[in-house]
């Protein structure tokens, strides 16, 4: 069987003509010669060749094919598939401020967006009452006794996700609202949750696009995403309700508008037009945007296009989004969404106070540089670094996710100091090393500046790079023994993953 590879992985054998307007990539590799062999670890039909000696073919991007449609659609299956196990095995609410996110989303669904200010609403303090929340400093009152008062809940009722804008609570609350209006469930949690199980699919299976857009083969991409896809650190964040839940989809979103953009296949407008939406969606994107705009420079200068115009769209994105970060966001929030200040129906006077369980980050008069610097595996490590719901805190889990974390370095490593295919792939590897390194204490530097707050950064703010770390891993799988050794720990890691979830 022979398989003829294009440049374009969608329709082969196509061309593009770039309008007057698009900034000129340069141009692509020379195209290998056409792959021969039916077995899919010779990637037959793939358009690269692994072998023993040399691994795959090298190649801009490789040819879509119903294969591949196919896959996406397992991999949409599979996410529902955890995303609702978990559901079922983890009815509390996570502590990781699920209450208040779900706040927002059953408020988002109403057409209504929360003020800084506000308080929880009675519809998520029921949830929290009946189903607790997973932590054991905190004591629910007791189920059915509302009218609930905020104060007996976490951060004292506050709304603490009302400083974010409401494109996932809007997105998430309104399809939550539909299921709760079809009958399939009368809990708007358990209906906010299963939403996340859509936007994890649509992340893998985007993601499964850029791989064939960078030239990863599907044997490649199949062993690495086995490994990913089980990982405590996606399910959790996409079985509970929290904006985390989008960051995997807008990390491989930013990927996959930057390769178009590299192929001649996306102007530059809309490249920025991608970027700023991103931005504005979850602010943790800037991750990502970042990174692109470092890939782009080093793109660049490796091939030697030393133009003004091939470093001024990358720098320019990266200093406005900087800027937008930094200022501009912040107070385009309380602009559009101002705090609810004396607006707010004001709560009794009682004896107890508010809730002692107020889990706020500690103050801080002055950036510690040694605090800074201890964040440094924060977030380069970001799958071991997480929360670990009780289905998922077994041993087994624990040791499965240990051995695929320092996989994952490991290939990130060969991809980033090896010659893995052609330099814009390394190049891609070497920014992703960075931005992973720099992440934990840029965060850690932003929040204790702006915001006086010591706050260490968690390893889910990685999330909207995870996808890109996949990819540029995948391209380090280069022997028939690496893909067999990454798809058994990640078959074992899927196995081991199901088995907790389903007998939770």
């Amino acid at each position: 069987m022979s398989s003829e590879v294009s440049d374009d992985p969608v329709s082969a054998g196509s061309t593009v003509s770039p309008t007057d307007d698009t900034p000129q990539a340069a141009p692509l590799p020379p195209l290998p010669p056409e792959a021969e062999g039916d077995d899919a670890l010779t990637g037959g039909g793939n358009g690269a060749d692994v072998d023993d000696r040399t691994g795959p073919t090298t190649s801009a991007s490789v040819e879509w094919g119903r294969v591949d449609w196919i896959a996406c659609a397992v991999l949409v299956a599979a996410s529902f598939l955890l995303v609702g196990l978990h559901v079922r095995a983890f009815p509390e609410l996570s502590p990781i401020d699920e209450l208040q996110h779900l706040d927002y989303v059953v408020k988002a669904g109403q057409f209504e967006v929360p003020a800084t200010d506000d308080r929880i609403g009675q519809e998520a303090m029921d949830e929290a009452a009946c189903r607790t929340i997973a932590s054991t400093e905190y004591v629910p009152p007791e189920c059915g006794s509302g009218p609930y008062d905020p104060r007996d809940f976490p951060a004292g009722g506050f709304s603490t996700a009302a400083s974010q804008f409401p494109v996932y609570y809007g997105i998430t609350g309104l399809v939550a609202r539909a299921i709760v209006s079809s009958g399939a469930t009368d809990s708007s949690l358990v209906a906010a949750r299963m939403v996340g199980g859509a936007w994890l699919g649509a992340a893998w299976a985007l993601l499964w696009y850029a791989g064939a857009l960078i030239g990863a083969t599907r044997v490649q991409r199949a062993a690495v995403f086995a490994v990913l896809v089980p990982t405590p650190l996606i399910v959790l964040h996409s079985a509970t309700v929290n904006a985390d839940a989008l960051l995997l989809f807008t990390g491989a979103i930013g990927l996959t508008a930057t390769l178009l953009y590299e192929r001649q296949r996306l102007r530059w407008w809309w490249l920025v037009v991608v970027y700023l939406a991103l931005l504005i969606a979850e602010p943790t994107n800037l991750l990502v945007i970042a990174a692109m705009c470092m890939y782009l420079l080093g793109v660049r200068y490796w091939r030697g296009q030393h133009t003004w115009g091939g470093y001024a769209l990358p720098v320019a994105v990266l200093v406005v989004a900087l800027g937008l970060r930094a200022r501009a966001l912040p107070r385009l929030q309380d602009f559009l969404f101002p705090g609810a200040g004396d607006s707010a129906p004001p709560l009794p006077p009682r004896e107890t106070g508010d809730s002692s369980f107020i889990p706020l980050a500690p103050r801080v008069e002055a950036v510690d540089l040694d605090r800074v610097l201890s964040q440094l595996p924060s977030v380069f490590t970001p799958i071991s670094n997480t929360y670990l719901s009780d289905p998922l805190s077994s041993q087994w889990a624990i040791a499965w996710l240990q051995l695929s974390n320092w996989l994952l370095i490991g290939l990130l490593a060969i991809a980033a100091l090896a010659y893995v295919g052609d330099r814009d792939r390394s190049t891609m590897a070497q920014v992703t090393v960075v931005t992973f390194l720099a992440a934990g204490p840029l965060y850690t530097f932003y929040y204790a500046y702006f915001s006086n707050s010591d706050f260490p950064a968690p390893g889910r703010f990685g999330l909207p790079m995870l996808g890109v770390a996949a990819i540029v891993c995948a391209t380090a799988v280069r022997t028939k023994a690496a893909v067999g050794v990454t798809a058994a720990i990640g078959v074992c890691s899927c196995v081991t993953t199901l088995a907790l979830l389903a007998t939770a």
